[in-house]
């Protein structure tokens, strides 16, 4: 990468705003923002968006929302952390599973990025902070429903991201159930890419 673009992105990484939902005008700019971007990538189309709306509807109590704004108030991306629960999760609920252990994890969903900031390096710091939240918690891990795409792109970042069961065409695509450990996950880092780790560990502010 060119010097020149190292330090726009550090530039933009330091600002990145990420807020957690609280108010009715933070919810409905959460909904309309993720429900932009799923139609624009097809994930969902005016016959059934109703319907996928109402199923995220169900885990909303037992969720944290973000939103991540670009340079403080643009707002660029969503991201939802459903806790483990007595209703489970989309993975638990909707896929046929290998490991039932999966149930006592969390699951990173509705991550959404506007297509012209993809490029920026954004969905790293974002995924930092759904780990560092999930971790002051305590778990050990996350679980997520990755569609192919991601999917491919969280393996080369985490070499270590798990398959937990059956894949199937799911909301717009074909889509994986897939966990990702932490521990397992430092100690590939610090082998195959400490820079990456240490991007997730250091000033690991509460």
């Amino acid at each position: 990468m060119k010097w020149w673009k190292r330090v726009l992105r550090k530039i933009l990484i330091k600002g990145i705003r990420v807020k957690e939902v609280k108010t009715p005008q933070e919810k409905e700019l959460f909904h309309k923002l993720w429900r932009k971007v799923w139609r624009q990538e097809g994930y969902s189309n005016p016959e059934d968006e109703e319907r996928i709306v109402n199923h995220y509807h169900l885990y909303e109590p037992y969720s944290t929302d973000l939103i991540f704004f670009l340079w403080f108030f643009i707002p660029v991306g969503t991201l939802r952390i459903i806790w483990p629960s007595e209703i489970g999760t989309p993975v638990i609920n909707d896929f046929e599973l290998w490991q039932k252990t999966a149930g006592a994890l969390p699951e990173i969903t509705l991550l959404t990025l506007k297509p012209k900031v993809r490029k920026w390096g954004i969905s790293i710091f974002m995924f930092r902070e759904a780990y560092r939240i999930v971790k002051r918690k305590g778990y050990t891990g996350v679980l997520m429903a990755a569609d192919e795409r991601l999917f491919r792109l969280l393996r080369e970042l985490f070499p270590t991201i798990k398959q937990v069961g059956t894949g199937k065409w799911y909301e717009g695509s074909f889509t994986i159930p897939a966990v990702i450990q932490f521990e397992e996950t430092i100690q590939c880092l610090k082998e195959t890419n400490p820079r990456l780790l240490e991007f997730f560990e250091v000033l690991e502010e509460p």
